[in-house]
C-alpha cells in the first residue's frame, strides 16, 4: 500500500461549516485536506502533513508540536475505532488552527472514568485533548463523524 506524501494534499475553500461548534471560515482562509486509508500506518503520515503544512504557514513552534501530539490521538482514535478511511482537514486564521479528523463511524469518543477502570488499555486520549486543545469537539456527518480541536495560532 502507497501512503499520500505530505505533499500530495487538496488546497481548497471552505469544507465544513459551523454546525456542532465547529467555526465558519472567512473567505481566504487556508484550508488543507488529506485523505488517508484507515491503517495504522496513516497516523504518521497526517502527522508528518500537518508538521510540515503548519511550519510552511508560519504557526509557532509550540502550537505544532501540539498538534502533532493531538493528531496523532484523535486520527489513531479514528483508525483504531472508526470505520473507513480517514481525512484530515485543517484550516487557519490569524489566532487560531483548527483541525477535523473525519472516519466513517458515527460513535463518538469517550472519556474514560481512571477511577472506576484503573486497568484499562486505553481510553484516556481524549484527555489529553481536552487538555492541550484551547476547544475540541464532536460531530455527527451524513457519513460519520468529525473529531476537532483547535489550538493558538500565535503563543508567546
Amino acid at each position: 500500500m502507497t501512503l499520500p506524501r505530505p505533499g500530495d494534499l487538496r488546497l481548497g475553500g471552505p469544507i465544513y461549516g459551523s454546525p456542532g461548534g465547529a467555526p465558519a471560515l472567512d473567505p481566504g482562509t487556508p484550508v488543507a485536506r488529506l485523505q488517508l486509508p484507515g491503517v495504522a500506518e496513516s497516523v504518521p503520515t497526517a502527522r508528518a502533513f500537518l508538521t510540515s503544512l503548519l511550519r510552511s504557514w508560519k504557526v509557532a513552534t509550540e502550537s505544532v508540536e501540539d498538534v502533532e501530539l493531538l493528531v496523532s490521538e484523535v486520527a489513531g482514535n479514528a483508525v483504531r475505532h472508526g470505520r473507513g478511511d480517514v481525512a484530515v482537514e485543517v484550516s487557519k486564521s490569524a489566532e487560531t488552527v483548527h483541525i477535523e479528523v473525519h472516519d466513517s463511524e458515527r460513535a463518538m469518543p469517550r472519556f474514560v472514568d481512571s477511577e472506576t477502570h484503573p486497568d484499562a488499555e486505553g481510553g484516556r486520549g481524549m484527555w489529553l485533548v481536552d487538555a492541550l486543545a484551547e476547544r475540541w469537539g464532536t460531530r455527527g456527518l451524513d457519513d460519520g463523524k468529525a473529531v476537532w480541536f483547535e489550538v493558538s495560532a500565535r503563543r508567546g
